[in-house]
């Protein structure tokens, strides 16, 4: 959130309860270039006043290198639990590194440049993070909005990011990072009222290893907590695979276990239900079989999306044939649909469906 967004004190002094588990006082991107050096000032107050009762970890987005020096010199800094690194690149990866540990903040680095299309600056950038400290970082961010940017695009409404060009930068990315141990944020969601994109979204971030995605608006902080909580199945596999007692292959519900290839799968498992809990099993209705590797968002009513949830099942679309998700609306239970909106379904039928 902006730095100079006026519940930021309610937020760190507990006057009313954190509106998420992190918070990032943004003096950057947030910010216009008028409202910097208010920015700072506030910040410098922060630093003064008493201390905090925030359960949330606070962490703050500098413009630049230089500012984050200038805001490393402020007395109490350590307030706060460490910087946002916009815009990151190789040759400044150390002065950032370098810059946090001065005060003794953890540092979470942003790689959003479209030098990053290219993946061996990506491996640039992970090879200079493990020469440093790994416990100084929080996570590493993937900057969406930036990238797409690059490209002169931007988030399209109903569209996931991991079905346009940043889909393959993103398992790129992140199968990069987290193969060599580091925790990995996924890009923001920007808009606001498209909860079913944002849910499905999340579902493909958590599958791809990502420990937590930033959310722009209150709205979204409850959607993205939903999606990384664990299921009860898989909270069941996950330990049944750390029992020290457990044989080298079983099966859990219809699904092979291997603790020698699994393990690391079940640790991560465990830490995402200890930081978001757990949930009964669900439907993936975002999930779509043929229509594209990639997931797309239900266009149902309120009504009929409860019947859907009630009831998944799959089988043919009964406009298309295509084998998806089958929609029972109401009691009319031999109607069944695609995601697909019909004018894509008229247009698309032929020897692919």
């Amino acid at each position: 959130m902006p730095v100079i967004q006026p519940k930021v004190e309610d937020f760190l002094f507990g006057r009313v309860p954190a509106p998420a588990s992190s918070i990032v006082l943004c003096l950057e991107d947030a910010l216009a270039d008028y409202d910097v050096q208010r920015g700072v000032e506030k910040l410098r107050t922060l630093c003064q006043a008493g201390p905090f009762s925030c359960d949330a970890r606070v962490y703050i987005r500098p413009r630049s290198c230089d500012m984050a020096r200038t805001l490393a010199g402020f007395r109490n800094i350590q307030k706060f639990d460490g910087f946002v690194a916009p815009k990151v690149m190789p040759d400044t990866t150390a002065f950032w590194l370098d810059i946090a540990r001065g005060p003794g903040l953890s540092i979470m680095p942003t790689l959003e440049s479209a030098i990053y299309f290219d993946p061996s600056q990506v491996a640039a950038v992970r090879d200079i993070l493990t020469r440093h400290d790994r416990g100084q970082i929080s996570a590493i961010r993937l900057g969406g909005n930036d990238l797409l940017g690059a490209l002169a695009l931007r988030r399209q409404r109903g569209v996931t990011s991991w079905e346009g060009p940043l889909g393959w930068v993103l398992a790129m990315m992140s199968s990069m990072f987290v193969s060599a141990g580091y925790s990995v944020a996924a890009p923001v969601f920007d808009i606001i009222d498209d909860v079913e994109t944002l849910r499905c979204e999340v579902e493909r971030d958590v599958a791809a290893g990502f420990v937590s995605k930033t959310a722009i608006h209150p709205l979204q902080v409850q959607v993205i907590e939903d999606a990384f909580r664990v299921s009860t199945e898989d909270l069941e596999r996950a330990t049944a695979i750390l029992d020290s007692s457990a044989k080298a292959v079983f099966q859990v519900g219809g699904v092979m276990c291997e603790p020698s290839t699994h393990r690391a799968w079940a640790e991560r498992t465990l830490a995402r239900a200890e930081a978001f809990s757990q949930i009964q099993a669900r439907p993936n209705l975002c999930a779509v079989s043929g229509w594209g590797p990639m997931a797309r968002p239900l266009n149902l009513s309120k009504d009929h999306r409860s019947a859907a949830i009630r009831m998944p099942k799959v089988g043919p679309c009964g406009l298309c044939r295509h084998q998806t998700w089958l929609r029972t609306v109401g009691n009319r239970r031999s109607r069944r649909w695609c995601a697909r909106p019909l004018g894509a379904v008229r247009q698309l039928q032929g020897p692919a469906w």
